[in-house]
């Protein structure tokens, strides 16, 4: 998809009653719904970043409705984020798989075996100069 083909799609970010946003690709509405394809929930992320994740990552379900009184406001979003939405919204095309499915525990003792890694390699690379 071109750069240009991007920015005549109108991919919209959703702030819901609930506190969730979430941005998709509006196919139509009515006057008391709105129909999205492939909705990513925006996160943030530990370090203060962004991204965007399946909003219902276990389902292989593209179309979804929400009904307009359940949104408190959304907008078009940037064109440069719209990129990303895209390239996000097609890398998640199958719902996440239950071997693929980890804990924090298991996330957190992962981060950890890396961070060890990473200082034992530094500390097997470090010369000393006299």
């Amino acid at each position: 998809m071109k750069d240009s083909e991007a920015i005549d799609l109108n991919i919209r970010q959703f702030k819901l009653m609930n506190g969730e946003e979430i941005v998709g690709l509006v196919h139509g509405k009515d006057e008391t719904k709105i129909a999205i394809e492939r909705p990513c929930r925006v996160h943030q992320n530990v370090l203060g970043g962004f991204q965007l994740l399946p909003w219902f990552s276990f389902s292989s379900q593209r179309m979804f409705t929400i009904e307009k009184r359940h949104i408190i406001y959304h907008v078009e979003i940037d064109n440069d984020v719209k990129g990303a939405y895209i390239k996000a919204s097609t890398l998640a095309t199958e719902p996440v798989k239950p071997s693929e499915i980890k804990t924090d525990e298991d996330m957190l003792a992962e981060y950890e075996e890396y961070l060890e890694d990473v200082i034992e390699d530094r500390s097997r690379s470090k010369k000393v100069v006299h």
